[in-house]
């Protein structure tokens, strides 16, 4: 039973990351203001996520990232959360996860760049968006192409942690130019 509640929180995860995907790409492919992150739109397919014990340790920034807006969001928490996405993404091509610990917490890439994510935790780790995953061993890096099939747009990466509803990072992906 309990693998079961991990798949679902891992899929609710999923379902969070295409939806503010899609409607990242949407209104950013409309726009020619450079690198940053436009205002995001809820998109229908976003589920809510229901905020839990593991938000205690979160700092008030961490907290409205990790637990992207639901269904129900008003239009000032989408553009909280869109411009603080925006203003927390570092531009590089690493990520390094540590115990269901990402830093940095939003890196900010372009579509179609290979980044390297780098496990240093003591369990392997899946990394990806949908069906676009990877394995990444324990104490070892993977490189990860990133060209999802829902192109540009912001995705939150989880943990195979249990009881974990939140995501663990964001990926802000920007359209190569």
């Amino acid at each position: 039973m309990r693998p079961l509640v991990g798949k679902i929180i891992v899929l609710v995860l999923v379902f969070i990351a295409i939806g503010l995907g899609v409607a990242i790409y949407l209104k950013y492919s409309k726009t020619t203001s450079g690198d940053k992150a436009p205002v995001i739109k809820y998109d229908k397919f976003n589920p809510p996520v229901t905020p839990n014990a593991s938000n205690n340790n979160l700092t008030a920034d961490q907290k409205i990232i990790f637990n992207a807006p639901g269904q129900g969001a008003s239009e000032a928490q989408l553009k909280t959360f869109s411009e603080l996405v925006n203003k927390l993404a570092v531009g590089g091509d690493k990520i390094t996860i540590k115990d269901c610990t990402a830093s940095p917490e939003v890196l900010r890439t372009k579509f179609g760049s290979t980044i390297t994510v780098e496990n240093k935790g003591s369990t392997d780790i899946h990394f990806g968006v949908g069906s676009d995953r990877v394995l990444v061993k324990a104490g070892e890096s993977t490189k990860v192409k990133i060209d999802f099939k829902q192109g540009p747009g912001v995705y939150g990466y989880g943990c195979d942690q249990q009881n974990l509803q939140r995501s663990i990072g964001v990926l802000l992906v920007i359209p190569a130019k």
